[in-house]
């Protein structure tokens, strides 16, 4: 992550997780991305790895779709599947994985939204605001 950047790191671990587990990534990731602090990044990066796991494990979904972008705002990380989601109450922060992103977020003052229904996959949304990027 250091060495790549974040773009470039992202997009390896889409790559590799592709080839292993044989579920197609599609990513949209800034060209020449502003550097952000090794916490943020660290943060996405952790974010989009627990994320795919959760796709592995438990989505049974043929593709992903990862979308990182930089606005004036902040920066926001969109991971879709078209797997078969599940029921969001109750179940969502019982998990290590997830409990383990919130907590990731929250201390870069950052807001996780998950997104999901039986039958319609799943939504995994991460925003950082500006301030904290640095």
């Amino acid at each position: 992550l250091d060495d790549l950047g974040l773009g470039s790191a992202l997009r390896s671990l889409c790559e590799d997780f592709e080839k292993w587990e044989g579920i197609s990534v599609t990513c949209e990731l800034p060209d020449g991305a502003r550097k952000v602090s090794q916490v943020v990044g660290t943060c996405l990066y952790r974010v989009v790895q627990e994320s795919l796991r959760n796709v592995s494990k438990h989505a049974q979904a043929s593709a992903v779709h990862l979308v990182l972008r930089e606005e004036g705002q902040g920066i926001t990380l969109s991971i879709r599947d078209n797997g078969k989601g599940f029921e969001v109450d109750g179940l969502l922060f019982r998990g290590l994985g997830f409990v383990s992103m919130r907590e990731r977020v929250r201390l870069v003052n950052g807001i996780l939204l998950v997104e999901s229904q039986p039958g319609h996959g799943t939504t995994v949304k991460v925003s950082i605001p500006k301030s904290s990027q640095t």
